[in-house]
């Protein structure tokens, strides 16, 4: 019989539902915290994806996400739910340690669809499915994993489920389970853009493609989509319509934040004037928060500087594209060790960056032409798609999340 953690075989019992949409008592919640915490040694498989929590009593965003990593890394839930249950399956794997001291029956409580499923899923773990699972969880474990470093943005009450707290669970559900990003390719689309007579998807549809691949994970329905069209359907085109209709077109030209609200995602931008318009440099405090927002499981576009000539040429929109402002968007979408993994638009397949400015072709020809467009990402020689995406300076980026 294993020993238990010092403090950890009190008889005890959590009187109420602790988590997404719980009662959260204080005293259940602490009693959660403390058998989360002992679980990180007992299962080291759980206890690398989350750190020590602060057991207060207060069942904020981090307590969230250890529970949702518990019921996928150790109870084997198919689908996690954010929430443990008096004499639920979650509650009963937290208490078996408890249990082989003395065998104190747990509150019963009235089943739920997602119990039964869970009951389901949990006797298929030594099948096939279970190990396929497991070794998909594995997979994305890495996209899902939270990195705070304090519990300072604990929420003080997560029973009224709001927004902040949903996306936990969302996230989780969305990014770490079998489902990714779907990738486009805007070169094929020759549809007309937005207002423009002349212009087309294909030659400057970039920003519309990246906030489509973002919304086909991230993305909600509205009044504005067409019937029945669901986010993980969605196409170019689809978005050209809706965008359309929600007034987000300039001509050829988006509003970025009225594009991504017509699709069901907020963006909060870095590195460029919301008022008199215009880049503004981004700062290492800006980049700090491309990291966070990147490791929390949420997607980042990104304004790309990369042409290299020696005289002035135009792009499609007129613009001196010599000039060190941005001239592409692509779509972050997950961290690969010290680098970032991000979709271009451009042929629609993977590109990778990172942080060595020293490698970049692009920044070494602009010298001090840079300006206001100081970059905080750079391409990596590996996996690029095109020889314009070796040239790739991130000079601008938003915050892409659910609503």
């Amino acid at each position: 019989m294993n020993e238990c953690p010092s403090g950890w075989c009190v008889a005890s019992k959590i009187q109420s539902s602790v988590g997404l949409k719980g009662a959260n008592l204080a005293d259940d919640v602490m009693l959660v915290q403390e058998r989360l915490n002992a679980a990180r040694d007992i299962e080291p498989v759980f206890g690398e994806l989350v750190k020590e929590l602060i057991a207060d009593g207060k069942c904020g965003r981090m307590t969230l996400t250890a529970i949702v990593n518990y019921q996928a890394k150790v109870v084997l839930l198919a689908k996690p739910d954010g929430r443990i249950d008096p004499g639920g399956r979650t509650w009963k794997k937290l208490n078996e340690c408890h249990r082989t001291v003395e065998d104190i029956p747990v509150m019963e409580a009235p089943r739920s669809s997602v119990d039964w499923w869970s009951d389901f899923f949990f006797d298929a773990t030594e099948s096939y499915l279970g190990k396929q699972l497991e070794s998909t969880l594995d997979y994305f474990s890495q996209l899902f994993t939270w990195d705070a470093d304090s519990q300072s943005d604990e929420m003080d009450d997560a029973s009224e489920a709001s927004p902040a707290t949903v996306d936990v669970v969302r996230t989780y559900n969305q990014v770490a389970q079998p489902k990714a990003y779907v990738s486009f390719n805007q070169n094929v689309y020759k549809e007309r853009i937005g207002e423009s007579k002349t212009s087309t998807i294909a030659k400057i549809g970039c920003l519309l493609t990246s906030l489509t691949m973002a919304a086909t994970v991230f993305g909600k329905r509205s009044a504005l989509w067409p019937p029945g069209l669901k986010p993980v359907d969605l196409t170019p085109p689809d978005s050209n319509q809706i965008l359309l209709a929600a007034g987000a077109f300039d001509g050829g030209a988006l509003f970025v934040d009225r594009a991504a609200r017509a699709l069901g995602m907020s963006c909060k931008q870095y590195g460029w004037d919301l008022v008199n318009g215009g880049h503004l440099p981004l700062s290492d405090t800006d980049y700090g928060k491309l990291v966070e927002h990147v490791d929390d499981g949420l997607p980042v576009i990104a304004h790309v500087d990369y042409f290299k000539a020696n005289k002035v040429t135009k792009d499609a929109c007129g613009e001196d594209k010599s000039h060190p402002s941005g001239d592409h968007w692509v779509l972050i979408t997950h961290k690969e060790n010290a680098n970032f993994s991000a979709i271009d638009p451009a042929g629609g397949t993977r590109i990778v960056l990172g942080r060595n400015a020293e490698m970049s072709i692009r920044e070494s020809q602009l010298g001090s032409q840079v300006g206001n467009t100081r970059a905080v990402l750079w391409s990596e020689h590996i996996g690029v798609s095109t020889a314009s995406s070796k040239h790739y300076r991130v000079v601008r980026f938003g915050l892409l999340s659910p609503t």
